[in-house]
């Protein structure tokens, strides 16, 4: 999934004029961003992104110097300082497609002979905070909130947005033991929590998110160790708390994930992954009880609800089971189980907009001939289907979701391929999801997308992308592999794959509402 650096011409009083007529859009239009640096008069810049996505980049060194953060080229990399103290290692790509499309390896873009930087990642780091306008297009940028005492950084973690009504548990204290090869990572809460993993790597990272949670003021960082080169605190969205682990290599895993009442016990070093965290049938109850009194008098679809703290299925059924068969007790699947649903599906970029690429081919291709290949398969299940496009034609991020919320469709599946700055360099599937109604079909969609592709498991995340943000129903955008891995490619480009992929997520779509297909 990819935008487009959008040219800067010369602006006149006529342009401002469409300007102030034009109203709120996701996507970047022709005259730029116009942002403020440190409170200085805003002015247009040519901008690659979206403001309010993680890809925002925006040629603005010069002035992230009043904020103290300065960059230094070398060689294909830019350091990146923050008071003089060195702070990043970011490499630089010279292709727009090639950048990182979520933000989360820094990188910095030059173009024609400027430098963009990743303005969500400095923001991301506290550098700097972050502020949009998105219906006058108005982007403001401050000085951010970072402290650097003995060693020891001492975050200022409350996510903006986040609620102060008592309603998030709060994460009070992180504590670190090393015991040789192992590191033992004690995260205290004020009520019981269970955290959800996610597994990075390029570099290797371990992240572990408390949903219903936040940092509280002033929890320092410990020191990293033999196997966890450091710890960082944040917020990915106001109501989750983070913990990310900059690991030595990849053989360092989280082979232990232990939840009492008051604490979380990770145990870190070189063994088998974790596959669930150790929860005693006391805690569990504890934390359901939890869900269910932070849950009362919630409207399922209010995207301003927080995300459950944890997978529950583990601890009591998401839905009804299916209907079993009395003769041979297969569990069954009845005839147009999905009759009467209206599913929008989206094949990412189109027309003017390719999207990435890779040696043969193009994203807007590719997703176009997988969405009408998810189409086919869920008419055959019974549903109703609304393409977003279903040509080689542009539609706006603005006009997909209008489409699909003006339909009032059930669910919304937007399809990508994903890129990265150096060829070859990832492989595997990825799932998006953006509001609380949205996790539950993220992991049942996610289960079979990974089944298909046979490649590495990227996780499920958090994002704000535009398509998953804006639209009314669960929503999901799906990066099935990377186009610029020549193996992924050469799948992504197979007709026969087309079909295994539609009919798995078309089951994706039967798990969600509680329905199997007898084996």
């Amino acid at each position: 999934m990819r935008t487009r650096v959008i040219s800067l011409a010369v602006l006149s009083c006529g342009l401002l004029g469409v300007l102030a007529s034009n109203p709120a859009r996701a996507e970047i239009g022709a005259s730029g961003t116009r942002l403020s640096v440190s409170g200085a008069a805003p002015r247009f810049y040519m901008t690659y992104g979206h403001a309010q996505e993680p890809e925002l980049y925006a040629p603005i060194v010069d002035e992230l110097r009043r904020l103290q953060v300065t960059f230094q080229r070398r060689g294909e990399d830019y350091l990146v300082y923050f008071r003089g103290v060195k702070i990043g290692d970011w490499p630089i790509v010279r292709k727009r497609e090639e950048l990182p499309e979520t933000g989360e390896d820094p990188c910095v873009l030059v173009l024609g002979g400027q430098v963009f930087v990743p303005v969500r990642k400095l923001e991301e780091m506290k550098l700097v905070r972050v502020r949009v306008d998105k219906a006058t297009n108005f982007v403001s940028i401050a000085p951010g909130t970072p402290k650097v005492v003995s060693g020891v950084t001492a975050q200022q973690p409350t996510a903006p947005g986040a609620p102060d009504d008592g309603s998030l548990i709060a994460l009070t204290g992180v504590e670190v033991n090393q015991n040789g090869g192992v590191m033992q990572i004690r995260i205290r809460s004020s009520a019981p929590i269970r955290p959800t993993m996610l597994r990075l790597k390029n570099p290797p990272r371990l992240v572990l998110d408390f949903g219903d949670a936040r940092w509280q003021d002033g929890v320092q960082v410990p020191d990293g160790g033999v196997q966890v080169k450091k710890l960082r605190l944040g917020h990915p969205i106001p109501t989750t708390a983070r913990l990310a682990l900059d690991l030595d290599s990849d053989l360092v895993n989280l082979t232990g994930l232990k939840v009492t009442n008051g604490e979380v016990l990770a145990t870190v070093g070189q063994g088998q992954q974790v596959a669930r965290a150790n929860i005693s049938p006391d805690t569990a109850s504890q934390i359901i009880k939890a869900i269910q009194q932070r849950n009362s008098g919630r409207r399922m679809g209010d995207r301003s609800l927080p995300p459950l703290p944890i997978d529950v299925t583990n601890l009591r059924p998401d839905v009804e089971p299916p209907s079993v068969d009395p003769g041979t007790g297969l569990r069954v699947r009845p005839a147009g189980s999905l009759a009467g649903k209206l599913i929008a599906v989206d094949a990412g970029h189109g027309g003017h907009d390719s999207g990435a690429h890779g040696l043969n081919h193009y994203e807007k291709d590719l997703c176009l001939k997988m969405c009408l290949e998810l189409k086919a398969a869920l008419e055959a299940r019974g549903a109703s289907v609304l393409l977003t496009r279903s040509s080689d034609s542009y539609v706006s991020l603005d006009e997909r979701c209008r489409l699909a919320n003006s339909s009032n469709a059930n669910l919304f599946i937007s399809i990508h391929c994903n890129s990265t700055p150096r060829r070859n360099s990832a492989s595997g599937s990825q799932t998006y999801w953006r509001t609380p109604q949205s996790m539950r079909l993220a992991r049942a969609m996610h289960s079979r997308l990974v089944g298909a592709v046979g490649g590495k498991n990227g996780g499920i995340r958090n994002r704000s992308f535009c398509v998953i943000r804006e639209t009314n129903m669960p929503s999901v955008l799906l990066e099935i592999a990377y186009i610029n891995n020549s193996q992924d490619e050469q799948l992504l480009a197979s007709p026969g794959f087309h079909g295994n992929l539609a009919d798995s997520l078309a089951q994706g779509v039967l798990d969600y509402y509680g329905v199997d297909i007898a084996e």
